[in-house]
């Protein structure tokens, strides 16, 4: 792979399991099964827990997200992972609640104050 070829992505980590992000709001982001699990291998990849895309959001959320297995293969949702791409949000855009949408409905995030 080439300079050209590369995605950006973030590497974050969540109550002790790590996380790699794309974001996929501004550009699509197609990648299979056997990619994904290339990205989260330890050894060869850059190596995490569960691979997140992010998303557009849906209407009435913040983003979209979908999340994946080491293995390649789709997770409805993960606690730690939504903590990260909160934290995002929280960044971006300086609310202290945000709404992320996965497959498994609305996940809402803050609340607590960013104090």
């Amino acid at each position: 792979m080439s300079t050209r070829d590369a995605i950006p992505f973030r590497k974050m980590h969540g109550l002790g399991n790590d996380f790699v992000i794309f974001d996929a709001r501004r550009a699509p982001l197609e990648l299979t099964g056997d990619q994904l699990a290339r990205v989260a291998d330890r050894q060869f990849g850059i190596g995490c827990d569960q691979v997140v895309i992010l998303l557009p959001p849906p209407e009435g959320s913040d983003v979209g997200v979908r999340f994946f297995n080491a293995d390649g293969s789709r997770a409805e949702a993960c606690g730690n992972a939504t903590r990260c791409v909160a934290h995002l949000l929280f960044e971006e855009t300086g609310k202290d609640e945000v709404v992320i949408r996965s497959l498994v409905g609305e996940l809402h995030a803050g609340g607590w104050g960013r104090g």
